[in-house]
């Protein structure tokens, strides 16, 4: 595991020839409150590599008060934030500890994310509850190009 600009990401190389290549990581931003909108950046996808995200988890770290979950949606600016998640509601994670697979991805036509695309999170509807925080992760490969 490696600490790099605020991320924590977990790697493998899946071989070691001089080939292109292919890095399984795990992609953890945590702390994300969920009662205000707005974006906040998950990863942006370093030079020299694309991402290809297979899995997107929220894991909820704290909840309290009544109310209504936020829903959210992930991808880049230019994307309208969803080319990795469309509009999604968080109304089924109402426990501190758990996760909620918002993913795999569907087998629909997915984007690959190119070297300087910034990953967002944006929340679009934010939680009424006295306090809602999340962290999401993202798993996927990292390849050299």
């Amino acid at each position: 595991m490696i600490q790099k600009n605020g991320y924590e990401i977990t790697y493998k190389k899946v071989d070691d020839t001089n080939a292109i290549q292919d890095v399984d990581v795990q992609i953890r931003v945590g702390s994300i409150s969920g009662i205000a909108t707005g974006q906040t950046t998950l990863f942006t996808v370093p030079t020299g590599f694309t991402f290809i995200c297979e899995r997107v988890l929220a894991k909820l770290t704290t909840i309290s008060g009544a109310g209504g979950n936020p829903t959210l949606r992930i991808g880049t600016a230019a994307g309208g934030y969803i080319e990795l998640l469309g509009s999604t509601s968080l109304a089924a994670l109402l426990t501190a500890g758990y996760v909620m697979n918002l993913g795999p991805l569907s087998l629909a036509e997915q984007k690959i994310f190119v070297a300087g695309d910034a990953i967002r999170l944006d929340i679009t509807t934010a939680s009424t509850r006295a306090a809602y925080v999340m962290g999401i992760e993202l798993r996927g490969v990292l390849q050299e190009v």
